[in-house]
């Protein structure tokens, strides 16, 4: 997961309010998506995102994050399907049974296979 921080949207911010999300937890974003609306002391502005991938938790609406401040988390390309294809790929060999050699019929014993 990818940290997507709040932005200086000025030589002066120190900090901002998400006063309202454009996203939600769930969506696709690619780079140059807007993503939010923060508010400054200057006005509301738009703001993009420059991360690739899938949104993930949302930061609260109207709280005052520094900049730098976690607005959102976003799972990068790859990282959301990995822990599945792992599962997917080990499934297979967890789901063969176990296939024992038949047991000798009583009164008869196993024979030995030859060496190679």
């Amino acid at each position: 997961m990818a940290d997507f921080t709040m932005p200086a949207l000025g030589a002066d911010m120190e900090t901002g309010k998400v006063v309202e999300w454009l996203v939600k937890a769930g969506d696709r974003v690619k780079p140059g998506d807007v993503v939010a609306v923060v508010e400054t002391h200057k006005g509301a502005i738009d703001v993009e995102c420059f991360l690739d991938g899938v949104i993930g938790d949302l930061a609260a609406l109207d709280t005052e994050l520094p900049v730098g401040a976690v607005l959102a988390r976003v799972a990068v390309e790859g990282e959301a399907a990995a822990p599945a294809e792992a599962a997917r790929a080990a499934a297979p060999e967890a789901a063969k049974p176990a296939v024992a050699a038949p047991a000798p019929a009583p009164g008869q014993r196993r024979r030995q296979q030859p060496h190679r």
